[in-house]
């Protein structure tokens, strides 16, 4: 699931703040992005691959809530 580009999703995750715990665990993931229409969560290693949009929330490795 951690690449270099948003290719594919780990889905049927319920929140943006388990988005982020999800990075949190996985010492590879950088950034993460919460897709709150599809309840996707992307882990990725650059801020390069985060994505924008209104029905996106997207973060650090390290950030707290």
């Amino acid at each position: 699931m951690i690449g270099r580009g948003v290719t594919s999703g780990i889905p049927g995750v319920s929140t943006a703040h388990r988005c982020m715990l999800m990075c949190k665990m996985n010492d590879d993931c950088k950034f993460w992005t919460y897709d709150v229409d599809d309840t996707e969560c992307f882990l990725v290693k650059s801020d390069e691959y985060l994505e924008e949009g209104t029905d996106k929330i997207s973060g650090k490795h390290d950030c707290m809530h």
